[in-house]
């Protein structure tokens, strides 16, 4: 994988190299019912391409611990699960976005971001990382073109 090539989503906003895509978790890859199946197999086609993939969550500790039955079936695919009571940065602070950008060398151009609140996507176009409101799956397959 080393000498492979990133996966480029080339019909986003913007024309830099995406490099990473952000998910927030409650809401979008998983819910009351369990995990989002349909995401978590564009997800996997993301892994496959070589994608940096990142979960960025508002759960304290107790409910990170209650979700770990659901988030165990599908964290194997991300490269890192970004807490607010590890990281002191709760969306829509600026910091929640810029710590994931600042551990992994990223640019806001090169990510992509999917959350089911309109004032976490604002905050983060407002930080430059292109975002988008997730109405479902779909969303994530048409932006992605996967």
């Amino acid at each position: 994988m080393a000498n492979q090539m990133p996966f480029v989503l080339s019909p986003l906003k913007n024309k830099y190299m995406k490099k990473a895509v952000i998910f927030d978790s409650w809401g979008v890859l998983q819910d009351g019912q369990g995990p989002n199946t349909a995401l978590i197999e564009i997800v996997k086609i993301l892994k496959e391409k070589g994608l940096l993939l990142f979960v960025l969550s508002n759960a304290n500790e107790t409910q990170a611990a209650e979700n770990e039955p659901v988030t165990s079936t599908f964290k194997d695919l991300f490269t890192k699960f970004y807490y607010s009571f590890e990281t002191g940065f709760h969306k829509p602070e600026p910091g929640a976005f810029t710590v994931i950008l600042k551990e992994n060398a990223l640019s806001p151009e090169e990510c992509v971001y999917f959350d089911d609140s309109m004032e976490n996507v604002d905050a983060a176009n407002s930080l430059g990382i292109e975002s988008y409101f997730y109405t479902g799956h779909e969303l994530v397959r048409e932006k992605l073109t996967i």
